[in-house]
Formats: structure tokens, C-alpha cells, sequence
């Protein structure tokens, strides 16, 4: 080297070239190489992301699909259970006049039997007392009718049992 003085200026000098040449290359190639095991390391997570995303959004499009069909399903089902309730509401209209007649024709029925027993009652007293009255064609036509009677409380049983 020459005997130059150390001053300030050559001292930077040197520093400079020291740094430009033997630190810097160092320092490049050590960054450099974690740099690049870094960005290698961040491209493989990147490409962990990717693959995800692309599972999730072909997951997320066969949810989709399959809501879809759900929703189509769910909407038969309930046109299906408004037929249901509309007949429901139709055959309870009809058993309400059902029961209505029905409770009609118990009430004939007692007042029928009612009748009935009447009759039976007036008749017997007519047997009995068969002696005093010589009409024995009334007492005959009571009896056919009595019976027709007893075949119509028949009838009408058989409606209700029916």
C-alpha cells in the first residue's frame, strides 16, 4: 500500500470498498439464500391455499346444488301439505253435517221409541179389555201398525249402525 495518510476520506474509502467488496457479496448471498428458502417456503403455503380454496369452492358449489335441490323438494312437500290441509278442511265440513244428522236421527229415534212404547202400552190395555169392545178389526189394524212401527225403528237402527 502507499504511505498515504489516514484521513477521515481515505479511511471511508477503504470502509467503502471493504463493504462493496467483502461484506456486500457476503450479505447478498446470505440474504439471498434465505430469501429464496423463505419465498420457496411462502410459495408452497400459497400454493396449500390455493388447493384449499379451490376444495372449499367446489364444496361450496355442490352445497349450493344440493340446497337447491332441498329447496325444490321442501316446496312439493309443502304444496303437497296444502292439498292435504284443503282436503282436511273439506272432509271435517262434511263430518260436521254427518254428525248433525246423526244427532237428528237419535232424536227421532227416542221420540219413535217414545211413540212406540205409547202404543204398546194402549194396545195392551186394548187386549186386555177385548172383551168389552168387539172391534177386533181396530185392534188388528193397531197391531199392523205397531209393527210397521218396529220395522221403521229397525230401518232407522240399521241407517245409524250403517
Amino acid at each position: 500500500m502507499s504511505e498515504q495518510p489516514l484521513t477521515r476520506a481515505v479511511l471511508a474509502s477503504v470502509l467503502a470498498d471493504f463493504h462493496r467488496d467483502v461484506l456486500r457479496p457476503d450479505i447478498k448471498q446470505i440474504v439471498g439464500e434465505e430469501v429464496g428458502a423463505l419465498r420457496r417456503e411462502m410459495f408452497t403455503h400459497f400454493d396449500g391455499v390455493y388447493q384449499r380454496f379451490d376444495r372449499l369452492e367446489t364444496e361450496y358449489e355442490a352445497l349450493k346444488a344440493g340446497l337447491g335441490r332441498v329447496e325444490a323438494s321442501l316446496d312439493a312437500v309443502e304444496g303437497r301439505l296444502e292439498q292435504v290441509e284443503r282436503r282436511l278442511e273439506r272432509v271435517e265440513g262434511r263430518l260436521e253435517r254427518i254428525e248433525a244428522r246423526l244427532d237428528h236421527l237419535e232424536a227421532q229415534v227416542l221420540e219413535l221409541r217414545t211413540r212406540l212404547g205409547r202404543v204398546e202400552e194402549r194396545l195392551e190395555e186394548l187386549i186386555a179389555l177385548e172383551e168389552k169392545y168387539p172391534l177386533r178389526a181396530e185392534v188388528q189394524d193397531l197391531k199392523a201398525r205397531v209393527e210397521l212401527l218396529h220395522d221403521d225403528v229397525r230401518r232407522l237402527e240399521q241407517r245409524l249402525k250403517g
